[in-house]
């Protein structure tokens, strides 16, 4: 913790004596039982010096202490990963043996701000010591090839490696947004090694969260959890090229051809080598593709985009004909040699299939000269798998040769005069949306049948007559 007492209990013999000036962190060493103060030692310089947390080293029993120190002659930094003070205030590191009576190893950690350091851990294989806090400092030491290597903005956590001697800083790196951030405690997993860091961010951009429990802020401040490799590097090693689902008309026309665009995205923290994007369609044809800068890419940026266009032809033919397919399913894939997760490698226009609208031809025979005869022309044709929609559209077109022809926008039928003889046809068009397609009615003019003569009521009194008439003619005849 942090004294203003110059007489604290039981420095005598410890590894600082004696209070250095205004405030001054301390450790102690208490018994188990807490009924005897073995050791205690100040750790501080001429100004406001104070701790915030400690670790015991695993196998040496070491104990090392972190805090910030304001002083610039805080003891026995010489030697030390950064043996002079960077800016206001720094964090700081000590390393005590066991028994707290000697001050191994100290340095300072910080750029030209103010920092303060709250957590440190000890790896438990390699004794590295991690060292989180926060800082203002754009020139915080050795953020380089860091997972965050760059300062996001106002103030950011950091996070620092040490190795156990404390005379090496081997890597360091930022950890926040484009607002207030601070890290303030760590732990490391027991097998992996990787560092797990929590704290506190005002940032609506906080790098990384994209995928995570809560993948967004939900208020002015949250709390943060991040996962990093164990030399806080790993994170900034990875591509992860996207492919994002692309843009398609709502519905298509047989034989259509459409100009139309798909993208691939690298959402990873290094520059993807090698990087490719392409279309693939489940019906129709794809042709023409042109993609900036072309694929494949022989390293895309973090959050560069691949941007590409190219024409597509819908399956079927337009004209009245059986278009057997029932939709389109259009998919993007991208990739790269040093892609770092294959989940978002591909990405579809959607679990139903672009439907196709299919116009059918038809034919009718009606009585020769009927005048407003009526048939229904989208009855029979289709959308997708079903029947036309409500939205659907018609409309006469070119090459209509029945006289007196029109047809109902909305249902589709059609009203004409039927020739005397022969045959006339009604072409119409049909859309749902901007995809057409287009058919024609064949009318064939039924002649009428010539009915067969039949007796009438006096014809059949005539014909009974002359039978009776030749009947006695005959008796007569007979009897002579």
């Amino acid at each position: 913790g942090s004294t203003r007492s110059t007489d604290f209990p039981n420095t005598s013999g410890g590894a600082q004596a004696s209070f250095g000036g205004v405030s001054d962190a301390f450790v102690a060493r208490l018994n188990a039982a807490l009924t005897s103060n073995l050791q205690a030692t100040y750790l501080g310089g001429s100004d406001i010096d104070g701790a915030s947390a400690l670790a015991i080293h695993p196998t040496t029993g070491e104990v090392y202490v972190t805090g910030r120190a304001d002083s610039t002659n805080f003891p026995n930094t010489s030697g030390g990963a950064q043996a002079s003070s960077g800016g206001f205030w720094d964090a700081f590191v000590a390393r005590l043996n066991a028994a707290l009576t000697s001050n191994l190893q100290a340095t300072y950690l910080g750029g030209s701000g103010s920092e303060d350091s709250y957590a440190l851990a000890i790896h438990p294989t390699s004794g590295e010591v991690y060292v989180a806090g926060v800082t203002p400092s754009t020139d915080f030491p050795n953020t380089a090839g860091g997972a965050q290597p760059t300062h996001g903005g106002n103030s950011d956590g950091f996070v620092a490696r040490l190795n156990a001697a404390l005379t090496s800083n081997p890597q360091s790196t930022y950890l926040g947004g484009s607002s207030i951030d601070d890290a303030r405690a760590l732990a490391i997993h027991p097998t992996t090694g990787e560092v797990y860091v929590t704290g506190e961010t005002w940032s609506t951009n906080f790098p990384n969260t994209s995928g995570g429990a809560q993948s967004s802020s939900a208020g002015a401040a949250d709390a943060f959890v991040s996962r990093i490799t164990a030399d806080l590097a790993g994170a900034a090693a990875t591509a992860d090229m996207v492919a994002n689902t692309p843009s398609v008309p709502p519905s298509l026309g047989p034989g259509a051809a459409y100009n139309l665009s798909f993208s691939c995205s690298n959402a990873g923290s290094a520059a993807a080598t090698n990087a490719t994007c392409g279309i693939s369609v489940s019906a129709g044809t794809v042709s023409g593709v042109s993609c900036t800068p072309s694929v494949p890419v022989a390293s895309l940026a973090a959050g560069a985009s691949i941007a590409c266009t190219y024409t597509f032809t819908a399956p079927g033919t337009a004209g009245g004909g059986n278009t057997p397919e029932t939709g389109v399913v259009f998919t993007v894939t991208a990739g790269a040699s040093n892609d770092s997760n294959a989940g978002n490698n591909t990405a579809t226009s959607g679990a139903t299939p672009v439907p196709l609208v299919d116009a059918l031809n038809d034919a009718g025979t009606f009585p020769a000269g009927m005048v407003g005869a009526t048939y229904n022309v989208g009855a029979n044709d289709q959308f997708g798998t079903g029947s036309l929609p409500g939205t659907a559209s018609f409309s006469l077109q070119a090459g209509t040769t029945c006289a007196a022809a029109s047809i109902n926008p909305s249902t589709g039928v059609v009203t004409f005069n039927v020739p005397a003889s022969g045959t006339c046809v009604v072409v119409y068009r049909v859309c749902v949306g901007s995809a057409c397609d287009t058919a024609q009615l064949v009318v064939t003019a039924q002649q009428q049948v010539e009915p067969i003569p039949t007796l009438q009521e006096w014809g059949l009194v005539a014909l009974v007559l002359l039978l009776a008439g030749s009947g006695v003619w005959l008796v007569r005849r007979w009897w002579v």
